[in-house]
This record gives C-alpha cells, sequence and structure tokens, in this order.
C-alpha cells in the first residue's frame, strides 16, 4: 500500500515538473518597468520559481570597495555575532540529534584574520538574521541599497530585513524552508544553493530531533527544546 502511494506522488510530482517548474534556474535582467514588473510577479513570485537576476548591485559601491582591507578600515573593532562549529554545519541534523552553534561577539578583525588563516577544530559563520546588516554592519550601510525599489515593486512592500552574511567554503547552511521571498545578493566570493520545488513536500519526510548546543570547546550539549525537521 505504502509503495502504491509513493509512486502515485512521485506521478503527481512529475506532472507538475512537466507542467510548470523549469529544469534550469533561469537568468533575467531587473526589471523596472511597469510590465516587466508584471510579468516577473506572474513568472516568479506567483509560481515560487527561483530565479538569478542580473544588474541588481552593479552600481553598489560595495562591489568594488569591499576588499579585506576596505572592510577592516571600517569594521576593524566592530563586534560581530559569529556562530561557531567543529565542521561548518549550524542549525543541523548530526548525529541524530539537531545541533545549535555556540555564539559569540569578537572583534571584526579577528573573523576575519581567522577567515584568511583558518583553524581546523572549528569554522566561524556571520549567519545572524535578525537584521544584522542594521545592527551590527550600519557602518557599511552607504556600500549598498537597503531598499531596492525593483524588489518593493515586485513584492509590493519594502524587505522586512537585511542580513549581513560571511564564511569559508566550509560553512553550509541545512535544509530547511523560510516562509517568506527571499532576495539573495552576492558581493564576493560564491554561494551554492540546492533547492526543492514545493511539490516535493511530499517526499521530504520529517521527525523529531533531540536538540543539542555547541559550547565553547565544541562539544554538544542536550537543550530541552525537541526539532521537528527532515531527513
Amino acid at each position: 500500500m505504502d509503495s502504491d502511494l509513493d509512486e502515485a506522488l512521485k506521478g503527481v510530482t512529475n506532472e507538475l515538473i512537466d507542467l510548470y517548474i523549469p529544469t534550469e534556474v533561469e537568468t533575467v535582467e531587473k526589471p523596472v518597468s511597469p510590465s516587466q514588473i508584471l510579468s516577473f510577479y506572474r513568472r516568479y513570485v506567483q509560481k515560487n520559481i527561483p530565479v538569478k537576476i542580473t544588474g541588481c548591485i552593479d552600481d553598489w559601491p560595495a562591489v568594488t570597495k569591499w576588499t579585506d582591507e576596505y572592510l577592516s578600515s571600517k569594521l576593524d573593532d566592530t563586534q560581530v555575532t559569529v556562530a561557531i562549529t567543529p565542521n561548518g554545519l549550524a542549525d543541523a541534523i548530526c548525529d541524530g540529534q539537531f545541533t545549535l552553534p555556540f555564539e559569540r561577539n569578537i572583534k571584526f578583525k579577528e573573523l576575519l584574520a581567522e577567515l584568511n588563516n583558518p583553524k581546523d577544530d572549528r569554522v566561524l559563520y556571520l549567519q545572524q538574521q535578525n537584521n544584522s546588516f542594521n545592527t551590527e554592519f550600519s557602518k557599511l550601510m552607504d556600500d549598498i541599497d537597503p531598499a531596492p525599489q525593483w524588489s518593493s515593486d515586485v513584492f509590493g512592500t519594502e524587505l522586512d530585513a537585511v542580513n549581513f552574511w560571511m564564511g569559508d567554503g566550509r560553512a553550509i547552511t541545512s535544509l530547511h524552508k523560510d516562509p517568506y521571498e527571499n532576495v539573495y545578493s552576492v558581493v564576493r566570493g560564491s554561494k551554492t544553493f540546492t533547492l526543492f520545488p514545493p511539490c516535493d513536500r511530499l517526499h521530504l519526510k520529517y521527525k523529531y530531533y533531540p536538540t543539542s548546543k555547541y559550547d565553547e570547546n565544541g562539544s554538544l550539549v542536550p537543550q530541552v527544546e525537541v526539532f521537528h525537521g527532515s531527513t
């Protein structure tokens, strides 16, 4: 019975993919005119289809300014909140537990120094999602456009939060879903996304996991709460 149901659900997923989900992420220019805004909304936002948008940050000073030297000059002794794990997996399921990172405040220059000379036994990652650009990185505000007009036109509202994320290639964001739209701008380096269409929710198995949190020594400490996540 379960195998029949699984096959039926796979059939539904395949039909939906054939119907409207592209096999590759499309690349489009930043929508500007009213007709482009409407077309963009209907094609991507309304259907929950991811898209790469060119031209969005070409005029940001950050694109040319954000070298290590410049960031150090602006943020040198600024206290920033970093997530620390032994393996780069924060807010992730490891060894049958949902593991939270150890968090601490350090000077930005200390973070930058360790990113350039990483330690083998820990990974640092700026991953705050509490409007961190405004709270911890406001000294860089003149280098970006925190309220792009095209975004306001497409979504019908201004951005709820602007975050600043920074790490090395070992930092991994675990599988999750967001209850809101995201606009992600890559100023330096690269970011790889693995995306599942909404119809694949049928195939993602959920279960409860005990929660643990890394301490400053990289050891896991059990927590009271229980996390409901996918395997």
